[in-house]
């Protein structure tokens, strides 16, 4: 497929302190960018203002955060644009080459789905100047299979369960495409396209535990005051309310489990025939139960996209279960 055209979009609310990391990372990916501004009321728009000049910043047309008109808005604007797009939180940082992985596919491919990863900060007292590179400073992170190896192996015990599901990685599988309707579901995390592929070699480096500064945890905290209590009934955004004692228990589970980049094929192998050899997970019942409730989370999962959007079929293996799109809120 011939070089095309990349966009980036977002949307944000009061986020000048991520944004100083965000912007001049991206900014070397993508020359079009569309930034949501949910009226922020900190220096957000001059950040943006100074590291990207070049990229558009409009105001919502929503009233506060709520999950499924963030959605529509985003899908309103990716209908416009032609070429190849992207939205990704404040959080989220792509890392990779799409230019390169878009040259790779063949023709009738309309998507990409990345591969998510959750960044855990190992050295919280280590400084990160604004303007320098989060990805580079503070690498270490699960990617979808070291989270879910671990959980097999049964390292993560003591994290809160709720915590558990919204730290996953599989949650951060956004989609890159060229299509005039993604038909997400909410949250993005699913979308009804159906000739997408996935790449390991393009990633999303979610900040869940990191950077973990003082400042860092500040923005983290802020975020449970910003869930709308529309999304709270539905039980979304949930995992914004957790407190930084919780937060950090987590951290200190994962933190030694977090690495600076992923498992080898040797790596990978060594960690299944881990799973095999533990009888006591793959014994023939318990084997069976762990099928089982996977198939009840895809069957929830499945309903629960059916029931916000009726008219779509996600059709993209590998997404997140219903219990983690319960625990996501609009903003991360």
């Amino acid at each position: 497929m011939a070089p095309q055209n990349l966009t980036l979009i977002s949307h944000f609310r009061n986020e000048e302190y991520l944004l100083s990391f965000w912007v001049p990372h991206h900014a070397k990916i993508f020359k079009n960018a569309v930034l949501i501004d949910y009226g922020s009321e900190d220096l957000s728009r001059e950040v943006i203002r100074e590291l990207a000049p070049h990229w558009k910043v409009v105001n919502t047309k929503n009233t506060d955060f709520n999950s499924d008109d963030i959605d529509r808005e985003v899908m309103e604007i990716e209908s416009e644009i032609e070429g190849w797009k992207i939205c990704l939180n404040t959080t989220e940082f792509l890392v990779g080459d799409p230019q390169g992985e878009i040259e790779k596919l063949e023709d009738h491919v309309e998507g990409i789905r990345l591969n998510g990863r959750t960044l855990v900060d190992r050295e919280p007292t280590a400084e990160l100047p604004l303007g320098s590179s989060l990805v580079s400073r503070k690498p270490w992170g699960l990617d979808e299979f070291q989270y879910l190896a671990h959980r097999l192996e049964g390292t993560m015990k003591g994290i809160d369960p709720q915590l558990l599901l919204a730290l996953d990685p599989i949650c951060r599988g956004r989609l890159l495409h060229r299509s005039s309707s993604a038909g997400y579901a909410p949250g993005r995390h699913g979308w009804d396209l159906a000739a997408v592929e996935f790449s390991r070699d393009l990633e999303v480096w979610w900040c869940g535990l990191s950077p973990w500064t003082s400042e860092g945890k500040r923005r983290k905290i802020a975020m449970g005051a910003a869930v709308p209590k529309e999304d709270l009934i539905r039980g979304r955004g949930t995992y914004h309310l957790l407190g930084l004692k919780e937060l950090e228990a987590a951290r200190e589970v994962l933190a030694p489990l977090a690495l600076a980049n992923r498992y080898s094929i040797g790596e990978c192998r060594n960690a299944l025939e881990k799973f095999t050899k533990r009888s006591s997970l793959f014994s023939p019942k318990k084997f069976l139960n762990f099928i089982l409730s996977v198939i009840v989370r895809v069957k929830k999962k499945i309903e629960s996209s059916l029931s916000h959007q009726p008219n779509h079929v996600n059709s993209t293996a590998g997404q997140m279960t219903s219990e983690q799109e319960s625990s996501q809120g609009p903003i991360r």
